[in-house]
C-alpha cells in the first residue's frame, strides 16, 4: 500500500505516515510493480494500534485525581479574601 493509502486507512495525515517511518515504526520494501516503496497493511494496522495505546496512555495520567483531593478543588469563581472592620 503506498503512504498516502496508509494515511487514509489509519486516519492520520501523510506527514505523520512519514513521522512513523522515520521513527522505525513503518518500514517501507521497494515494491517494483509500483515503482516506488510500499508499506504492509499489517505494519500500518499495528502502527495505528500502539499510537491508540500511547494516546490512552496519555489520557490515563492527566485523568488519575491526586489522592485526599475532592474532584471540585480549584474549580469554579475565584474567591477573594476580604477584612471585615
Amino acid at each position: 500500500m503506498t503512504r498516502h493509502q496508509a494515511a487514509r486507512r489509519a486516519g492520520v495525515t501523510f506527514n505523520t505516515i512519514l513521522l512513523w517511518i522515520r521513527a522505525g515504526r513503518l518500514h517501507p520494501i521497494a515494491d517494483p510493480d509500483v515503482g516506488r516503496p510500499s508499506l504492509l497493511l499489517s505494519e500500518v494496522d499495528a502502527a495505528v494500534r500502539a499510537a491508540r495505546s500511547d494516546a490512552n496512555r496519555s489520557v490515563e495520567i492527566w485523568s488519575v485525581p491526586s489522592p485526599g483531593l475532592s474532584s471540585s478543588v480549584g474549580i469554579g469563581p475565584r474567591t477573594e479574601l476580604t477584612s471585615h472592620s
